[in-house]
């Protein structure tokens, strides 16, 4: 298990939220922001229906920023599953 303090995960947090470009972004759509805000895992149909964005490419386990149709600020930060063509 690697643990790390609160301050190191809360500015973590922080940098992602005030730079969420520095990872590949992933984007679900507007009806997906409730679920993932309440914690839900993101499935695919989440990030292939309208309103979603994948970015081509990614192999599985890459950490992405996820964001929200027509929103500005990140959702979540996540690890994919599997990559972006087998979706």
């Amino acid at each position: 298990m690697y643990v790390i303090s609160i301050e190191t995960f809360l500015s973590k947090i922080n940098y992602f939220k005030s730079d969420p470009f520095i990872c590949p972004l992933m984007q679900v759509d507007e009806g997906a922001i409730t679920f993932v805000l309440s914690g839900a895992n993101i499935m695919c149909p989440g990030l292939t229906s309208k309103g979603a964005i994948m970015t081509d490419g990614l192999p599985a386990e890459t950490i992405v920023t996820v964001m929200a149709e027509n929103k500005q600020h990140a959702l979540a930060v996540g690890k994919l599953k599997m990559s972006v063509d087998d979706m």
